[in-house]
């Protein structure tokens, strides 16, 4: 009897197994580029403020 009730296990196990790890990694990694997309993009927003306003110093 346990032999015909381990198969009916086993895949539940195994997408458990393997859907929990790949969805946190995903989320791991969604987060990580919005995290990194915000710092580059503030980067951006400073550099362009900068240069704008080293540009309007030289205009004058």
């Amino acid at each position: 009897m346990p032999s015909i009730n381990s198969p009916r296990v086993a895949p539940s196990v195994l997408v458990a197994n393997v859907a929990i790890p790949t969805s946190l990694i995903v989320l791991v990694l969604l987060l990580g580029g919005l995290l990194t997309g915000g710092i580059v993009f503030l980067i951006l927003i400073l550099f362009r403020r900068r240069s704008s306003r080293s540009g309007e110093r030289t205009d004058q």
